[in-house]
């Protein structure tokens, strides 16, 4: 079993990661509304030694 947070919250994703039973993350589609996304994905990515899932819609 693979247990992921589902958060846009770097300081949860960290906390959550600390505890070391989190396979990674699924990135929330509100943090999508800045333009930074592609510099927070990095960030998570270099945070989670695990999968890191970006949820993108479109309108």
């Amino acid at each position: 079993m693979r247990l992921f947070i589902d958060s846009s919250d770097i300081n949860e994703i960290k906390d959550v990661d600390g505890w070391g039973i989190i396979s990674g993350v699924n990135v929330s589609n509100d943090i999508l509304l800045d333009d930074n996304l592609k510099s927070f994905v990095l960030q998570v990515c270099r945070i989670i030694d695990g999968y890191v899932n970006v949820e993108i819609n479109g309108k």
